[in-house]
């Protein structure tokens, strides 16, 4: 199935998001973030300027990314729904905080 761990927790409200998820129909992104280049755990803090560790940074990053700089004034998750849209999906974005 392609998930990277066994199991995920999801709030209990959210049982409509947890069927299509079964169904196959919704999708989940896990640690998203961005870098500008490659680092390393030595020299993450002096060769990048993303707050890597902070969440609300990382989600407000994620909303307009474009690490290089080819698409212009859009964002990666905007992109990545546009190419799902082409291959005839159709899609709809949510956020959950």
């Amino acid at each position: 199935d392609g998930q990277p761990c066994a199991k995920f927790g999801l709030f209990d409200k959210l049982r409509r998001v947890k069927e299509m998820y079964d169904q196959g129909n919704a999708l989940f992104f896990a640690n998203m973030g961005h870098l500008e280049k490659p680092v390393t755990k030595e020299n993450w803090e002096s060769e990048t300027k993303s707050q890597l560790f902070s969440h609300f940074h990382m989600m407000e990053e994620l909303e307009y990314v474009d690490a290089f700089q080819k698409h212009a004034g859009t964002g990666v998750m905007g992109r990545m729904l546009d190419v799902l849209q082409k291959n005839n999906y159709t899609v709809g974005p949510s956020g959950i905080n």
